[in-house]
């Protein structure tokens, strides 16, 4: 296993994917702390030890800290955790899949190879928990059935997603279990999100430059 791949909380290392060879490492301080580290490990296959490419990173995540979520593979909630809610403003616990990055830029900057979404001033993050566009991003332009109450603007004035990565929580997109869960960046040390992972500019950016897609990328977050 390694040294690196200690970071892995014990609990759900067994549960990483054969193909899986890039992880993000999530470690809370808590159930309901908000501070958290991040290291971005790496491994050959999955019979070669994992080796540490970046971290700790100084990070936050929810403002009421952690809950377990609904991830890729879905796990069962070890104990310890609540379970994660629509609006509990807790970042989800497990193990999920990155399946593209995001940001202001209409491609992706220098050395970005994951798949891209250009954050346009129509893009939406749809959180209401009646639309049949639950727990996805969406080009309001493009939808002719708008359905939704209350969706996240992605073109925000304050920077927070000029750079992000979408982490694949609630998959089967079930009413009420989460939506719209990134890593993006912070407003600051100590400050909570509304239950996403953000750390500072240069790391987000560092982080998204490092993961390769066909690497089969995957975010793990449990508390210390």
């Amino acid at each position: 296993m390694g040294k690196a791949g200690r970071l892995i909380p014990q609990s759900l290392r067994a549960a990483v994917p054969a193909e899986c060879r890039q992880l993000v490492v999530v470690r809370a301080a808590g159930v309901e702390a908000v501070e958290a580290q991040v290291w971005v490990l790496q491994r050959m296959d999955d019979d070669s030890p994992w080796k540490s490419l970046m971290g700790p990173m100084p990070a936050v995540v929810g403002r009421r800290g952690v809950g377990w979520g609904k991830g890729g593979p879905d796990l069962v909630n070890p104990g310890g955790y609540p379970e994660k809610r629509e609006g509990d403003g807790r970042s989800p616990a497990g193990i999920f899949r990155l399946p593209f990055a995001f940001g202001a830029g209409a491609s992706a900057p220098e050395s970005v190879r994951m798949p891209w979404t250009g954050c346009t001033e129509t893009l939406r993050g749809v959180d209401d928990v009646k639309s049949k566009y639950y727990n996805r991003m969406v080009d309001e332009a493009l939808i002719a059935d708008k359905d939704w109450d209350s969706a996240e603007i992605m073109r925000r004035e304050d920077g927070a997603y000029d750079l992000g990565l979408m982490i694949g929580h609630n998959p089967d997109r079930v009413a009420g279990g989460g939506s719209c869960i990134f890593l993006h960046i912070w407003k600051g040390p100590g400050q909570g999100t509304s239950g996403c992972t953000a750390l500072r500019r240069e790391d987000v950016r560092a982080i998204l430059q490092a993961l390769d897609p066909a690497g089969e990328p995957r975010l793990v977050l449990a508390v210390d």
